[in-house]
């Protein structure tokens, strides 16, 4: 691009200008301006050896030549920033029609392990392999990922043995179904084999059809830790792997029997006539009394106590010493028409004798067909 100055003097031009561009100039051409460093250079011409000339200038520079300047007042410089003095680079963005922009970005940022609020922002997208997707998660806010190979299966290796998945399979916490592991090695087994003994609760066992497993218990003799309600611990074995046990009421839960120092069981057959086998003679003897307690009651036409109630008392006897007829009872409320035996008075002299039945330990009741003399009672214990 070329410049043609007329006139016969020219004195200055702008360098900035005209840089690397032929300057065609008529006349004489005395300085050259530097633009933003209010200098005014001498010029001098060299001669090509081609009919053209060159233009040869020096300046020197100082610390505000090649400043940036404002575009409307080259007096006004921008400084550049340094940590020291602070000194900012003021710039500005501009959108292609040349408007500032002055907010950029948007959402909300979150520190780290701050509250969650209402989040907006960007999507986090996805390259599929042709179009950008939006990755997808559930309605928890959960990233969900698919687990593929181009629609092969995915083979792992589980210790040296393959495990083949498939299909693909959609991984979300928490799964909705199950991982389809397909598995032909030792562990396949392995597993078939565990599954044969587990039964449902309360489920049908079938004689030798049904598998079970066997169970090993633990040898302590020594107390451990005591149990609390719901507690799991190993069973016990004595030393000649017998499974130790207790008896337990059948009914009430922890009454249990217990066994003496001497190795004895305390049972009660009170309840139960309980079948004795000796293998000997045995003499038999009856239980004998040596203790007669003795007492008397006066005659009464209204019931009398005569021997009251005894658990202990092995026999007893009644001696009517009453000129009126005696009615005696073994039993409560004896009367003249409710009566065990009848006594006669001793109206000549000998009264009548009773003799309780050997085994009667209840009471003994009486009444007289007129109030006189008394009956007189024994009690053999």
């Amino acid at each position: 691009m070329s410049n043609n100055h007329t006139g016969n003097v020219q004195p200055s031009i702008d360098l900035e200008e005209h840089r690397s561009k032929n300057v065609h100039v008529k006349g004489v051409l005395e300085h050259g301006y530097i633009p933003g460093s209010d200098q005014y250079v001498p010029i001098t011409a060299i001669d090509n050896g081609d009919g053209t000339y060159s233009m040869k200038t020096s300046a020197s520079l100082s610390s505000t030549d090649g400043a940036i300047q404002d575009g409307a007042s080259p007096s006004i410089r921008a400084t550049v920033l340094d940590l020291t003095s602070s000194n900012p680079l003021t710039a500005a963005i501009v959108d292609s029609s040349g408007n500032q922009i002055t907010s950029f970005g948007g959402g909300t940022q979150y520190a780290d392990g701050a509250a969650r609020g209402t989040a907006t922002g960007t999507l986090m997208m996805v390259d599929d392999g042709v179009n950008i997707q939006s990755a997808k998660g559930d309605s928890a806010g959960r990233l969900e990922t698919i687990i593929q190979d181009g629609g092969n299966s995915i083979t792992i290796d589980y210790n040296g043995s393959p495990i083949s998945i498939t299909n693909a399979v959609p991984i979300q916490p928490p799964l909705a179904g199950f991982l389809p592991i397909q598995e032909t090695g030792p562990a396949l087994t392995a597993l078939q084999l565990i599954d044969d003994t587990i039964l449902a609760d309360n489920a049908a066992f079938t004689d030798g059809t049904t598998k079970v497993s066997m169970a090993g218990f633990i040898y302590d003799e020594i107390a451990g830790a005591a149990l609390t309600e719901n507690d799991a611990a190993a069973a016990r074995i004595d030393s000649k792997r017998a499974q130790i046990g207790i008896i337990e009421d059948a009914t009430t839960r922890g009454r249990y029997a217990a066994v003496t120092a001497a190795n004895a069981i305390k049972t009660d057959c009170s309840a139960v006539t309980q079948p004795v086998s000796i293998a000997a003679t045995v003499t038999a003897k009856e239980i004998r009394s040596s203790t007669n307690t003795t007492s008397s009651v006066a005659g009464s036409v209204s019931v009398q106590t005569l021997i009251a109630s005894n658990a202990n008392r092995l026999g007893g006897t009644v001696y009517n010493d009453s000129s009126a007829v005696l009615y005696i009872k073994l039993g409560p409320s004896a009367s003249t028409s409710d009566f065990t035996a009848l006594i006669a008075s001793n109206s000549s002299g000998v009264g009548g004798y009773y003799e309780i039945p050997f085994g009667y330990t209840g009471i003994v009741t009486g009444v007289w067909s007129s109030a006189a003399g008394n009956a007189r009672c024994g009690e053999l214990t």
